[in-house]
């Protein structure tokens, strides 16, 4: 079998990698990167906003399919482009597995513009990769994953990061008394039911009349709050981290004071006041795999 790999330069994708040649024999995954590196025979040279595909190393011989962690609308484009022109290569793919966001679900109330179009443009995007798998009669799951947080060994998230980052710099946080939920996944879990995925299809147990999407997280539904708390107590004694305050402000006076933003960055507000919300009820990934519930946070994180 042979892996298409779109966004290998990701925590997750970096996991993929390893997991999948761990779990899965005769296996070749090829890289693809729009960065040219030409130390680097390991990643073949592809962008995905270009309209050739040529270098698209796609074998008649034996199965295909493609793994996806880069931007949906990426993907979707240049795939839309192929489809349009009858590209032959399409023929060839046995099935498609890609990875969009909760999103999709969780900020489908927004009032700014900014994330109205982000979901519109992922939905439409997920609408138009069913549309022509469906046409093209190739299997497709579509992963809807929750927070992810997590480092590779090369590569790091930009979401608890940036946390982390806040408590290092500043004495205290603000933070809502009563905080919504969450359910953080890190990205070794998102790569074991991508790598779980491809495995029912190696193994023949792939059942299509599955649904093509799954909306996901990790094994801990925990609030905002305890999230921030046990990311802090997990890190090492000597980061300053640690030493951050967190302040709980009663939600009214809270939000009150968050107005200002509003002005500022609406985009920036509604994700203050989200902190209040309730994003979790998602399939937890110890389900879906069958394993033993990990708790947050998983490492490696930093």
């Amino acid at each position: 079998m042979k892996i298409h790999l779109f966004g290998a330069s990701t925590p997750t994708g970096d996991y993929f990698k390893k997991f999948a040649v761990s779990k899965l024999s005769d296996l070749n995954i090829i890289c693809y990167s729009s960065r040219y590196d030409p130390l680097n025979s390991d990643v073949v040279f592809l962008d995905l906003s270009s309209n050739s595909s040529q270098n698209l190393v796609v074998s008649p011989e034996e199965p295909n399919v493609i793994v996806s962690f880069v931007p949906l609308w990426l993907l979707i484009d240049f795939l839309k482009r192929e489809f349009q022109y009858a590209s032959s290569w399409l023929s060839n793919i046995a099935a498609v597995i890609v990875c969009s966001s909760s999103s999709v679900l969780a900020k489908r109330f927004s009032f700014n513009t900014s994330d109205r179009l982000l979901i519109s443009t992922l939905k439409q995007s997920e609408e138009d990769l069913s549309s022509i798998c469906s046409q093209l009669n190739i299997p497709l799951m579509i992963l809807q994953p929750s927070l992810i947080y997590g480092v590779s060994e090369h590569f790091q998230d930009r979401n608890l990061t940036i946390l982390i980052k806040l408590m290092r710099l500043f004495p205290f946080l603000p933070l809502p008394a009563n905080s919504g939920l969450r359910q953080p996944i890190h990205a070794s879990q998102l790569a074991s039911v991508a790598v779980e995925m491809i495995s029912k299809f190696y193994n023949s147990n792939w059942d299509p009349s599955l649904s093509e999407s799954l909306i996901l997280g990790g094994d801990s539904t925990i609030s905002y709050e305890s999230m921030i708390r046990l990311l802090q107590h997990a890190l090492p004694n000597n980061d300053s981290a640690r030493q951050c305050r967190l302040l709980l402000i009663p939600n009214r006076i809270f939000f009150l004071l968050a107005i200002p933003l509003l002005f500022v960055s609406p985009k920036k507000f509604e994700a203050v006041v989200r902190m209040c919300s309730n994003l979790s009820g998602y399939s937890s990934v110890s389900k879906i795999l069958r394993t033993d519930s990990l708790s947050f946070p998983v490492s490696p994180f930093i």
